[in-house]
Parts: structure tokens; sequence; C-alpha cells
């Protein structure tokens, strides 16, 4: 699903995977803390395309002073068993990274009784152990006072299996646009819905599809984009797996791209399909086609059974298969889980990252796309964000 967000810059590695003894914040905790920390949700861990593993999840900051601004200034995970350190944020992923409900984007500071979420994303190389337990420092300025620190947020790690899925389309030169684990869009879209607060999100791909000149569509002279010039419209969307259909919507208008019109919360998805695929874990599609949807619900239906078509329904800027799984059949209010493909190869990634994907979305030109040559073999992992996949069916 389309929504905008900022670029997203994490600390370099080379502070990160290193034993920690007070994280380079050298002032004790002298006062009673002023900031409350929790997770949110607790990580569930998920291999990556990238052969590590990936860790994404939300800390909660909460200013509990009653008449000064908490401005976090460093954010440390580490082992509290071991006391390695796995990733440190600072400077201006800290603004990139911290959201504060009712707020502006970028602010920074934490007003007093409110609360922030930060967004975290730790990845773990093959050769680094792996932790039970994480737990977060905070280093943070109580108004005018700098060099304040906090520890706590303690949370375990959930190392159960993702659910693994067959490919939702069929062919190559398909781009996980937004995808996983920094891509603001999806991966910080906390919303609250009916009182709570759900990132249904949080692992969410936009697939869209490259011709062999690396272009998402091709410009016309004399006109704008329609959603047919996307080499993505019309392509059959498939079922990753053996499902119940709980939810099927047909008939809402394609959007033109770039410039959609405004349409209710209850028809962003635009046509969908969401299926229960066993486990607690429920699929979403997202902005089919008008007049494709070719399953009903209550349905059955097995892995690789058509579902309908790509189109751009809903709130979309551009033709696309939203995909994303979650706890519960909905695609608001519910918490996104992890999930992974049983095969795929690699055939390339855009080094640019998401605002090159953007460009060529906008403008028709090619993505910069490095080519894997020959293609990597993939089994059991996600792909990541801007990488390029054959689905090999």
């Amino acid at each position: 699903m389309k929504r905008r967000g900022v670029g997203i810059r994490g600390c370099g590695r080379a502070a990160a995977l290193v034993v920690i003894a007070c994280c380079g914040i050298g002032v004790a905790r002298a006062q009673a803390p002023s900031v409350g920390l929790d997770v949110l949700s607790p990580p569930q861990a998920v291999a990556g395309s990238d052969g590590e593993t990936h860790l994404v999840y939300e800390l909660r900051i909460t200013n509990t002073d009653d008449s000064r601004n908490v401005t976090p200034t460093e954010v440390v995970v580490s082992d509290p068993a071991t006391r390695r350190g796995y990733v440190g944020f600072e400077g201006t992923s800290i603004r990139e990274r911290l959201r504060i409900p009712n707020q502006p984007l970028g602010q920074t500071y934490i007003p007093p009784g409110q609360w922030g979420a930060f967004f975290v994303h730790v990845s773990i190389p093959r050769d680094v152990p792996l932790p039970g337990t994480l737990q977060h420092l905070l280093g943070y300025w109580l108004g005018g006072t700098p060099d304040r620190v906090e520890i706590g947020g303690e949370t375990k790690v959930n190392y159960a299996a993702p659910v693994v899925f067959g490919p939702p389309l069929r062919g190559s030169g398909y781009i996980a646009g937004d995808g996983c684990c920094d891509a603001p869009r999806h991966v910080m879209a906390l919303l609250n819905v009916d009182g709570a607060w759900w990132n249904a999100q949080r692992y969410a791909i936009d697939w869209e599809q490259l011709d062999t000149q690396n272009r998402l569509w091709v410009p016309q002279p004399g006109r704008g984009p329609t959603p047919q010039d996307f080499h993505i419209y019309g392509k059959d969307l498939l079922a990753v797996a053996d499902a119940r259909v709980v939810a099927a919507v047909d008939g809402l208008p394609d959007q033109p791209p770039h410039h959609p019109d405004p349409v209710p919360e209850d028809q962003a998805d635009g046509n969908h399909v969401i299926l229960d695929v066993g486990g607690g874990v429920y699929v979403l599609y997202a902005h089919i086609a008008p007049h494709t949807v070719a399953v009903g619900e209550g349905q059955s239906v097995t892995k690789g059974q058509l579902l309908g078509k790509v189109g751009n329904s809903g709130h979309t800027l551009a033709p696309h298969l939203h995909l994303q799984a979650m706890d519960r059949p909905s695609s608001l209010a519910a918490n996104g889980v992890p999930y992974v493909f049983e095969r795929f190869q690699m055939t390339g990634f855009d080094p640019g990252g998401s605002p090159d994907f953007q460009d060529a979305e906008n403008d028709g030109t090619p993505a910069t796309i490095i080519p894997v040559s020959p293609p990597s073999a993939h089994a059991a992992q996600l792909p990541l964000n801007v990488t390029v996949v054959d689905w090999m069916n």
C-alpha cells in the first residue's frame, strides 16, 4: 500500500556487534528515571535474502516527567546476558525512526506524558550469536539536561519458523518495493484502530515488475501514464498456500497513476482478497484490477490458484501487488508477521534503495539495477527491499 514517508539511515555496522560497557554514555543514573521503555510486540526472527537474520519491532519510549520534554539522543540494542551490542542509532537516524502520535514527522522530543514509537531493525550476520533476549539503552536529554540514560525494554526474541509461501506471481523481473526492513511506508505504518495500536504492514512488500531495460513503465508521448502502461498490470495473482478466503472485494475502479482520487479508509486496499492460511496467519492481496477477483468469501483455494489480476484500485500511486501477512483477518487492525518464500532466484538489486525505486515509478526511467550473475538461489528466505526476483514458475 503506497503511503508517503521519509528516508531512513541507520548507524553504520562499525558501531554495532561489539561488547558494550556503558555504550559511550558516561553518566550514571543518579536520579529517578523520567522515561519508560517497552516493546509493543516481541520480534520474530526472519531469514533475509542477504543471508542474515532480521528482527523488526517497535520500542515505545514514554515520557513520565510531568513538565519537561524527553529528547532521545541514542538507542543501543544489546543482549543483557552477553552484553553484546547488536545495533546503535544516533543523530539523523533518531529523527528518521521516531514517530510521536499527533506530533509532526521529524519531531525529536517527546512532550510530558506522551510517548513515541522508535522503529528498530536489527540485522545479525550468520557468524554472530543470536540473542535470546534484547534490551535497550536510551540516551536522552530531559528538558535542558543532557546525558541522561535509561536501560530497559527487555523482550524475548521469537525464533518460531515463519510461515512458508509459494510464489504470489508468475515469472521474473519482480522488484520488492518498500520491502523489509527499513522502508518507512510499510515498516513505520503504525496505526490507531478502535483504540489500539497496530502495525499490519510491518513486513509488507509492494511488488512491481521491470522490463528488460529495468523500467516499471514506458512513458508515451502526449499523455500521462495509465494503469495499463505498467508492466505488472494485469498479471495473475496466485494463492501462496492452501487457504480459505475470508474476504473478497471487487468492483472498485482503478486509480489514475500518480494522482489518485481520495478514497474512504475502508476502501484503501481497493479490490482485495484476504486468505486464512492457517496457524493464525492471514495474507492480504491489495489493489486488484476491477472485475478480476476470481474467488469468493468462504471458498477454499489451493496453492497456485488464480485469485485475480494486478490492478491499481484503492489508495495507490501505481499498479502493484501489495502483499502482507498478519495475525488477524484485517488489513489494518492486525500486527504484521514475517514470512518466507519456499524458493526464488535473486537476479539483481537496486543499490539506490527506495528513492531510486520511487524515481523509476514516478518517471518511467530505468531503475539502477545491479545484476546478480549467475542468479543466486534462495530457499525459505524473505526478499529484502528492492531485490529483483525470478519466481521460477
